[in-house]
């Protein structure tokens, strides 16, 4: 009878022992599972940055950095994607983390530059372009092509800031530019006789 206790006693230890093991490591991993679900990735600074910096190829300055999300700044950005063509309204050090403050508001900078100049807003449909990155506030001429062989080309508006592209197709681009109302009276003309495009501003 006491072998058959010990026994006993001996298989609830060794069974005690093993089910404590497993349902340790199934906390672990459950912990871990947890913790790893709660890290962001955040976009931090390569280098030494200016204020109104144009960031056109933000996977150059900025890498990836993975931080438990309670230690994240609410306004990190956290896609490189988010990043391109836009300004950095302060200059940011090196290892620092972009924040959506640390951008220019476009549109916001848009509305004021337009009304500052006297200018509407008009879009017109244009080439796509082919090699020039454009962002918010270039400013560009507008090339107008007529049709046929001869193809006579000539510059119809100059300096006109850029307000926003996009892509309707492949080979259409829609451009909102701010326009004075002369410049406006113009494009409206030449656009239905002809191609117009966009060409930036040696200055900018």
């Amino acid at each position: 009878m006491k072998m058959k206790t010990v026994a006993l006693l001996v298989v609830a230890v060794v069974l005690g022992t093993v089910g404590s093991r497993f349902c340790k490591r199934l906390f672990s991993n459950t912990t871990g599972a947890h913790q790893e679900q709660e890290n962001v990735v955040v976009l931090a600074a390569m280098q030494p940055l200016a204020a109104g910096a144009v960031l056109q190829e933000p996977d150059r300055l900025f890498e990836e950095r993975r931080l438990a999300k309670n230690e994240a700044p609410a306004q990190a950005i956290h896609k490189l994607y988010q990043l391109r063509g836009r300004r950095l309204a302060k200059a940011i050090d090196a290892q620092a983390i972009i924040t959506v403050d640390t951008l220019v508001d476009e549109e916001g900078a848009t509305l004021e530059l337009v009304k500052r100049e006297g200018r509407q807003a008009i879009a017109i449909v244009v080439q796509p372009p082919s090699g020039q990155l454009f962002v918010p506030q270039t400013r560009v001429d507008v090339i107008w092509t007529a049709p046929g062989v001869t193809a006579e080309s000539r510059i119809v508006a100059q300096d006109l800031p850029l307000l926003g592209l996009q892509a309707r197709d492949a080979a259409t681009t829609i451009a909102t530019v701010g326009a004075k109302q002369a410049e406006a009276e113009r494009l409206a003309q030449v656009a239905s006789q002809g191609t117009l495009r966009l060409v930036a501003r040696q200055s900018q």
